[in-house]
């Protein structure tokens, strides 16, 4: 990736160009991106998908027989006590599309797994947003979907966390 920045200098202004110059504004910042990724067949018990800044997601694909299929769940679960998080997702039902936004005001360690996604956990795209007492911030960027190429049930994207400032 390149990265250009402007550099004061007497007399004006100079480009400096670094192809690193983003990711070490990050690092300076200490700020950290990692991947989230689960792609699993019905029948797969919860398991870890994401431990970043005091925040733990849990996914699980459960079978409900072939009536109904395979169920998404997707679970977050806090080392912090008084964080704050919710998801806010666009849900695709046939031709049509609703949004959903979720809140818990005061979530702590004793409050256990909170499936974010509730009952709506396919063709869905959407943000969840975590907020630490002290000031840090964890954002997942997602999509979830069931049925597809990737597995009965999908949980993909991209999880950044930035301490306090």
């Amino acid at each position: 990736m390149l990265g250009i920045a402007l550099v004061g200098a007497s007399g004006g202004w100079a480009i400096a160009k670094n192809d690193d110059a983003p990711a070490e504004l990050a690092r300076d910042r200490g700020v950290v991106t990692e991947p989230v990724s689960f792609q699993a067949d019905a029948g797969v018990e919860a398991r870890p998908i994401l431990r970043i800044g005091g925040l733990t997601l849990r996914a699980w694909c459960t079978d409900h027989g072939p009536r109904t299929g395979s169920y998404l769940s997707v679970a977050a679960e806090t080392a912090i006590d008084d964080a704050i998080i919710g998801s806010s997702f666009i849900q695709k039902i046939g031709p049509d599309h609703s949004a959903y936004t979720f809140v818990q005001p005061d979530f702590d360690r004793g409050y256990g797994p909170w499936d974010f996604l509730g009952s709506n956990p396919d063709k869905t795209a959407g943000t969840l947003n975590y907020s630490r007492p002290d000031g840090g911030q964890v954002t997942v960027v997602f999509l979830a979907d069931q049925g597809t190429s990737q597995g009965d049930c999908f949980f993909g994207g991209t999880a950044t966390s930035a301490p306090q400032r």
